[in-house]
């Protein structure tokens, strides 16, 4: 039935059975959802059954995400319209980067790079701000988030925009027209 193959289901199954200690109800699922998109995994415990759920989840926004690019891309060029990507993320994944030097998105950059596509990664924004800071992370990220996006944080992330936005636009607006 449509809810059996509901993959989004499927994985918030499996988190709800982690977390009501009965994450041996979704090894098999999971498994299979795993194979359906190629990754064979072997899930033998909760927190084996938590990364294959999470980086299944990952991997399928990921490509939700590149599916989305594409079919603006294409509309924006038939109709001839530029547009600015804008990459948003939780703190948690922000911090993720600082720690790891890894990032769960990188295949998007490429496609927006590969495709000479504007964008503003909010990601590589905000860690090259952090840096000029010398206080942990989470206190940074209460500079700009306040359970939402904080006045300073609106501020911040429109400042982070505007030079992009100038630098595609045509004409340019008129207080960054040169004479």
């Amino acid at each position: 039935g449509v809810m059996k193959d509901d993959f989004t289901l499927a994985i918030m199954v499996a988190r709800n059975n982690i977390a009501t200690d009965r994450a041996e109800l979704s090894y098999g699922p999971i498994m299979r959802l795993a194979a359906e998109h190629g990754v064979e995994a072997v899930i033998d415990s909760p927190e084996k059954l938590r990364k294959v759920a999470d980086d299944l989840f990952i991997q399928e926004s990921v490509y939700a995400t590149m599916r989305t690019v594409g079919k603006v891309r294409e509309y924006a060029e038939k109709e001839g319209k530029k547009v600015l990507y804008i990459l948003t993320y939780a703190s948690s994944e922000i911090k993720k980067k600082l720690e790891t030097g890894e990032r769960f998105d990188q295949s998007v950059l490429d496609y927006l790079d590969e495709n000479d596509l504007p964008y503003v990664d909010l990601m590589e924004v905000m860690i090259r701000d952090y840096q000029n800071y010398s206080i942990s992370f989470d206190d940074y990220q209460k500079l700009h988030y306040i359970g939402h996006v904080s006045p300073r944080g609106n501020q911040f992330i429109a400042y982070q925009i505007k030079d992009k936005l100038v630098e595609i636009m045509d004409p340019k607006p008129v207080p960054y027209q040169t004479r």
